[in-house]
């Protein structure tokens, strides 16, 4: 029988791909992926334009990883449900000929061969460089505590920056509202040039912070009323990430 050669052909514990495949989904359902020599990243926006996602996975994050560069498009949604078929301690094999449509993703005695999409059809996005004055390095644990408190307050949240502190805030319509005041001292690094505030929707937000495991802080980057980055590595620091999320403007 003649052997089969593949354009991808790799081997890797399924919770780091897992986590990789989460950063993705919480953007997007859909997504392009590049694979080259150095690894597979993905780069995409939403529909309606609001968040962005760049993530990486590099070579170094497999246990076996042969490549012929490539793209191809892939329902992430489909291949996180995979994935979660293998305990956090197994590996789990990934295979790709060029030829077929489809993946084929190996989890011991499992094989399950999934459909790809035409890359031609999802749209490519690139980020933009954005000058952004303010940054801190806050605790992932923090955020993930004021989000809960205010997604029963409110659509969105603020951030405000300052030399003090970094304050996480949301506000409803009646008397209910929250504030988490973060001062100087128990952060990681802040930079505030200035009083920098700014109202981002939650459930992005959410989106974004809730799917972090394997890092305990992470960067952001803002300014009064532009867009927010969000910066973290994972993966131990062979996979990293970066987030754009549009503000949300006072009515």
């Amino acid at each position: 029988m003649k052997s089969v050669t593949y354009m991808l052909d790799a081997v890797i514990k399924s919770d780091t791909f897992g986590e990789f495949l989460e950063v993705i989904y919480s953007v997007v359902e859909e997504s392009k992926l590049k694979i080259t020599k150095t690894g597979i990243t993905a780069k995409a926006m939403d529909a309606a334009h609001i968040a962005m996602v760049d993530a990486s996975l590099s070579a170094e994050a497999f246990e076996k990883y042969t490549v012929e560069e490539c793209e191809i498009g892939v329902s992430i949604n489909k291949l996180r449900e995979v994935v979660k078929l293998a305990r956090a301690e197994d590996s789990i094999s990934i295979a790709y000929d060029g030829k077929m449509s489809s993946l084929k993703i190996t989890i011991g005695n499992l094989v399950r061969d999934m459909s790809l999409i035409n890359p031609s059809s999802i749209s490519d996005a690139k980020m933009p460089s954005l000058e952004l004055i303010g940054s801190v390095i806050v605790g992932v644990n923090d955020l993930k505590q004021a989000i809960r408190g205010s997604e029963s307050i409110s659509d969105h949240i603020s951030l405000m920056l300052d030399k003090t502190g970094f304050s996480i805030g949301s506000e409803g319509d009646s008397a209910d509202k929250l504030n988490m005041k973060i001062e100087t001292s128990e952060l990681k690094a802040l930079n505030a040039p200035d009083v920098i505030k700014s109202m981002y929707p939650i459930d992005y937000f959410s989106n974004m912070v809730k799917c972090i495991k394997s890092t305990d802080y992470v960067n952001i980057f803002f300014s009064s009323n532009y867009p927010l980055r969000m910066e973290f590595n994972f993966a131990g620091d062979k996979g990293a990430v970066r987030y754009l999320l549009a503000p949300r403007t006072s009515d």
